[in-house]
C-alpha cells in the first residue's frame, strides 16, 4: 500500500543528496580555479624573469670589452691599489738627472754662468713627505752619487747631503700633514739649508778651506725656488694610495 509519509522523506532524502552533490562539485570547481589562478600567476613570474634575463644578457652582449671585467677578476678600488715605484721614483730620478746635466753645461749669459740648484732636494722633500719607503733612501744615493760625478764632489758626498734632510722630515712628517702652502715652503727651505749647510761642512773639513759663501748663498736661492716642483709630486702622489694616508 501506497505511504504518502515514506515518499515524501524519500524525495527529501533525494533532494539532500542532490544539494550536497551540487555543494561539493561547486566547491571542487572553486578549488580547481584557485590552483588554475596560481598556476597561471606562476607562468607569468617565469615569463618576466626570463625577459629580464634576456635584457642582461643583451646589455652584456653589447657592452665592449672594456666595459666587461676580466675573467677571475675582481674589483679593485683605485686608492687601495699599490704605488707603482718607478712612477713616483723612477721618473723623477730620470727628471733630475736630466736637469742637472742641462745646468751644468758651461753657458754664459751677460758675463754669468748657469746656477746649480740641487735639482735632488725637491724630489727627496717630497717623497719623506709622500709616504715612507724603503726605495727612496736607495733612490736618494743613485741622485747623490750622479751629482758627486757630475760635479767631481767626492764619491757619496751628495749622498749624504741629501740623505740628512731627507731623515729629518720623514720623522716630522706628522707635523706635515695639513700644513698650508707658505709652512710647507718654509719647511722645505730648512730641509735646503741641512743638506746645503752639511756640504759647507764637510767641504771644509775635507779641504781644510772654506768654500766662497756667495756661490753657497747663491746655491741655496737657486734650490729653494724649487719648491713648486716638490709641491706638485706632493700633490700628485700624496693620496695615491690609501694605506699612508
Amino acid at each position: 500500500r501506497h505511504d504518502p509519509a515514506a515518499a515524501r522523506a524519500r524525495g527529501a532524502c533525494r533532494r539532500d543528496r542532490r544539494r550536497r552533490h551540487t555543494r561539493d562539485a561547486a566547491a571542487q570547481g572553486g578549488h580547481t580555479a584557485g590552483e588554475n589562478g596560481h598556476a597561471d600567476a606562476q607562468d607569468r613570474d617565469a615569463r618576466g624573469q626570463g625577459r629580464d634575463a634576456g635584457a642582461e644578457d643583451a646589455d652584456a652582449e653589447s657592452a665592449g670589452p672594456e666595459d666587461r671585467p676580466a675573467r677571475g677578476s675582481h674589483p679593485v678600488s683605485n686608492g687601495a691599489r699599490p704605488l707603482a715605484p718607478w712612477r713616483w721614483l723612477g721618473v723623477p730620478i730620470l727628471y733630475v738627472m736630466a736637469a742637472s746635466m742641462v745646468f751644468a753645461l758651461p753657458m754664459r749669459f751677460w758675463g754669468l754662468g748657469l746656477p746649480e740648484p740641487v735639482f735632488a732636494l725637491p724630489v727627496a722633500f717630497a717623497w719623506a713627505v709622500i709616504r715612507p719607503s724603503m726605495l727612496a733612501p736607495l733612490g736618494i744615493m743613485i741622485m747623490g752619487i750622479f751629482l758627486d760625478f757630475l760635479w767631481g764632489s767626492p764619491t757619496a758626498f751628495w749622498a749624504v747631503c741629501l740623505l740628512l734632510p731627507y731623515g729629518v722630515m720623514l720623522g716630522a712628517r706628522s707635523m706635515l700633514a695639513g700644513q698650508s702652502q707658505v709652512m710647507m715652503w718654509l719647511w722645505y727651505g730648512l730641509s735646503t739649508a741641512l743638506a746645503i749647510g752639511a756640504g759647507y761642512l764637510f767641504t771644509m773639513l775635507d779641504t781644510q778651506n772654506a768654500p766662497n759663501p756667495a756661490s753657497v748663498g747663491w746655491q741655496f736661492l737657486a734650490t729653494v725656488v724649487l719648491y713648486p716642483f716638490a709641491d706638485r709630486l706632493i700633490d700628485r702622489f700624496e693620496d695615491a694610495d690609501v694605506r699612508f694616508r
